[in-house]
């Protein structure tokens, strides 16, 4: 059991303070402070008045600390994971970038195997595919010379790990198009 105290605590209508969070794995209570006089030989972390916010989660992030997904490696996202996990995000989407497609392949397998194996740090929960499916007039850093229209059947082997698959089993594209 532990605690946590002098947090301004962020719930989803309003920030709450002069409260105790209490937690093992997983939040147990919010209570008043004065009931912090009930447990004894806990550990009590003092947040010194700063906020206490659920994990965030990133729902677009091509790399971060000097990685890239990209680079369609174990140690890549997982250093990935690790930065994130020191920001508060808890949960993360690799975001892929218009490149060749063997290239976005590599990466999106790389991208559920190490969803699968687990990381270090923040969770892989699925996939963001960027590139190369993009409208070329608001490609940003995207290398034009591999946006292509979008087609199904490059991504039919990695759908269920992609963000804008559907449990139904129909693909849902978001497009500028």
């Amino acid at each position: 059991m532990k605690l946590i105290i002098n947090a301004k605590i962020v719930l989803s209508d309003r920030v709450i303070e002069k409260n105790i969070l209490v937690f093992n794995e997983n939040i147990t209570n919010i209570l008043p402070v004065d009931d912090v006089r009930f447990y004894k030989k806990v550990e009590v972390i003092d947040a010194q008045g700063g906020y206490l916010t659920p994990g965030l989660i990133n729902i677009h992030i091509h790399g971060f600390n000097g990685r890239d997904t990209m680079e369609a490696n174990y140690e890549a996202l997982d250093s990935i994971s690790k930065s994130l996990l020191n920001t508060g995000v808890t949960g993360f989407l690799p975001t892929t970038m218009s490149m060749d497609i063997l290239s976005i392949q590599k990466a999106l397998l790389n991208i559920i195997e190490c969803k699968h194996r687990g990381v270090s740090g923040s969770q892989i929960l699925g996939i963001n595919v960027e590139g190369p499916f993009i409208n070329s007039k608001f490609k940003g850093a995207q290398a034009e010379e591999y946006i292509i229209e979008p087609n199904i059947e490059i991504l039919l082997d990695y759908l269920e790990d992609i963000d804008d698959y559907h449990s139904s089993g129909n693909p849902k594209f978001r497009s500028i198009y």
